[in-house]
């Protein structure tokens, strides 16, 4: 028997069925388990733990390399009791599924030569980091996770502050830049100088603090 079957009947397992139903989700907590009415949308035990790790936990490399230990080593992180509710969890899987859908885009426009797909294709592999920068911003902002929308609105911001990761590291190939230990400290850097005042973007600076105060 795999660890998520043994998990399955946790009380968080348990209470994140019953918490997420009122707004039409149905938290697949079982392999195999379907949606007890139609139209529900689904979200995955496994894929919300990985969220959870990289959005709430700001640990996107674990998410990435380390989702066989979801219901392992890694369980009592991902599923803190504490910390995840169902609102995060609502807020992390809208804000990823944008992500998936530009990722999926990016994905068919491998065979591509344009400009944009190349621009673009660091988020093939960088797309639970992606998720980790926008949490990251919105922790130093005193916004609260469970807001979906500003989580939402904050891809385009996140996304500038990993393309500057990337250009800085170019000789690593994405795939292995991703799976780094030291790329989440190496973006917290990132972030440390971008949240700087920078007098000739005022606008941007007002938005953020705007956001903030929401």
């Amino acid at each position: 028997m795999l660890n998520r079957d043994l998990r399955a009947n946790d009380n968080i397992q348990r209470q994140l069925v019953e918490c997420l139903r009122p707004h039409n989700y149905f938290y697949v907590r079982k392999r195999g388990e379907n949606a007890p009415r139609p139209g529900m949308r689904m979200i995955d035990a496994a894929r919300a733990g990985q969220l959870v790790l990289a959005y709430l936990c700001g640990e996107p490399t674990k998410s990435k390399t380390n989702s066989n230990d979801i219901f392992g080593d890694l369980y009592e992180e991902a599923f803190n009791p504490h910390a995840v509710t169902p609102e995060v969890i609502i807020a992390a899987h809208e804000c990823y599924s944008v992500i998936e859908r530009r990722r999926k885009e990016i994905l068919a426009w491998q065979a591509s030569v344009t400009r944009n797909s190349f621009e673009e294709s660091w988020l093939i592999e960088g797309h639970f980091h992606l998720l980790f920068v926008i949490g990251e911003l919105m922790r130093r902002a005193s916004i609260p996770l469970s807001e979906t929308t500003i989580a939402i609105s904050l891809i385009e911001k996140a996304s500038s502050i990993l393309r500057t990761f990337v250009e800085r590291n170019q000789k690593v190939a994405n795939y292995r830049l991703f799976r780094l230990a030291r790329s989440r400290e190496e973006i917290l850097k990132i972030i440390d100088n971008s949240s700087k005042p920078d007098e000739a973007n005022p606008v941007q600076i007002e938005l953020f603090q705007h956001l903030g105060s929401a």
